[in-house]
């Protein structure tokens, strides 16, 4: 049985690069395996390792593949990180699920609800884990007030607002200004972690209605 947890990549993008693969390969008991997509041969030979830290010269170990399909079979691969484009997540992670594999995907989770649903049912069906990148929840803040909360230190909450805001400026890389890829504006790109930590916090309860709007200035 393997001591490590072996990882395929689909979706080797600037957001793998910027936020998963490097802390990936430098993680102990961790192997990066396999990757699909973009710069896939260029990720294999700069992180594709057997081992738990960054190791060139060993980068034959791993993979690069034409297909996902491909990387999915391949028995090597535990645990899949989706960074594909949005309108791809729902086909890339239902297959992944489907082949057994663990899932940690790129947000948004999904391009809409009904996708979202049938990917949180296969996981089940498929006895597999999923989940979101929502890294704002493991913050040393975000989990010192779930504690607190948990604890009743704020009685009983009756009101939430979540907000965001960007000090980067525009983003003008990538597929950002392409609605068919990126659809959804600063609420999908940035809005998804401020509402997925207040639902988070306020224990995921279940709203009764929801109403939005959109604009383009």
């Amino acid at each position: 049985m393997r001591s490590e947890i072996g990882v395929g990549i689909i979706g080797c993008g600037s957001v793998a690069r910027w936020k998963y693969v490097k802390n990936l390969a430098e993680m102990s008991g961790v192997s990066l395996r396999a990757f699909y997509g973009g710069r896939a041969e260029e990720f294999q030979q700069q992180y594709g390792a057997p081992g738990s830290a960054v190791c060139r010269d060993l980068a034959e170990f791993a993979k690069s593949f034409a297909g996902y399909e491909a990387l999915l079979a391949d028995p090597a691969v535990d645990v899949v990180y989706i960074g594909s484009i949005h309108p791809l997540h729902a086909q890339h992670i239902r297959a992944a699920l489907l082949a057994g594999k663990h899932v940690l995907c790129e947000k948004p989770m999904a391009i809409s609800a009904e996708d979202a649903v049938r990917m949180v049912e296969t996981a089940e069906q498929m006895g597999v884990l999923l989940t979101v990148g929502h890294q704002s929840r493991f913050s040393p803040a975000a989990q010192a007030l779930y504690r607190q909360l948990r604890e009743g230190a704020f009685g009983s909450l009756y009101f939430a607002r979540a907000s965001m805001v960007r000090r980067m400026g525009i983003p003008t890389w990538g597929h950002f200004f392409d609605p068919a890829v990126q659809g959804g504006g600063c609420l999908i790109d940035l809005g998804t972690h401020a509402l997925d930590l207040a639902l988070w916090l306020l224990n995921d309860f279940s709203p009764a209605y929801c109403c939005a709007g959109i604009f383009r200035g």
